[in-house]
């Protein structure tokens, strides 16, 4: 079974995402349309879910963060890691410089990424898998400040992914939840023990 989290859809309210740059390093683009990411690391993307609590009597088998590419410049493959950021951050306000411990959220994500996904040609979705750090934040809440998406290798190229605040509501940001129901061990019945009167013999007088 599967569900999934998008802005605007059955009215799900939950996604923040910005793009933060080294160019302009106080400026907030949290209301952008669009999400970018460079290749040359100048330029990354951010974004978070809040979770909702999976049904009772079911367990995460899988969670995949789904960007659709709507332009990019240069015409390489541009490798992208996603990794699990470790410090909290405000759509309205994050920048490269704020409020992170070092500009660019250096030293504020883990190593290694979360997974890479190679973006090659605007028009279709990319997926990045997040089954285990979705599991932890529906485990612990407070702890989901969500993926910093970085460039894997290259030297200027970008993309630029819908965000949630794009007018086609088709293309922002998708996290899809796969999960199953938890299956209730039966009990297997048991065969009376004859106790020990139901052996003994009739004696008539």
């Amino acid at each position: 079974m599967e569900f999934t989290l998008q802005e605007g859809w059955s009215g799900y309210a939950g996604t923040s995402d910005a793009f933060i740059t080294a160019m302009w390093p106080d400026a907030s683009y949290g209301a952008d349309p669009l999400i970018s990411v460079r290749s040359d690391g100048w330029v990354e993307g951010l974004i978070r879910f809040q979770l909702p609590a999976l049904f009772p009597n079911t367990e995460l088998v899988g969670a995949f963060l789904d960007l659709y590419a709507l332009n990019r410049n240069g015409a390489g493959d541009l490798p992208l890691q996603a990794h699990r950021l470790a410090r909290g951050w405000e759509e309205s306000t994050v920048t490269w410089n704020t409020p992170w411990g070092t500009p660019g959220a250096a030293g504020d994500y883990a190593s290694p990424p979360l997974d890479t996904t190679t973006v090659t040609q605007t028009g279709q979705w990319y997926t990045w898998q997040l089954t285990q750090d979705v599991r932890d934040w529906l485990a612990a809440p407070a702890n989901n400040y969500g993926v910093i998406l970085r460039r894997a290798g290259g030297s200027g190229d970008e993309v630029q992914f819908a965000s949630a605040e794009n007018s086609n509501a088709a293309y922002r940001p998708r996290l899809r939840i796969r999960y199953r129901a938890l299956t209730t061990p039966t009990a297997t019945p048991t065969r009376p023990i004859p106790t020990r009167s139901a052996f003994l013999p009739l004696i008539w007088k």
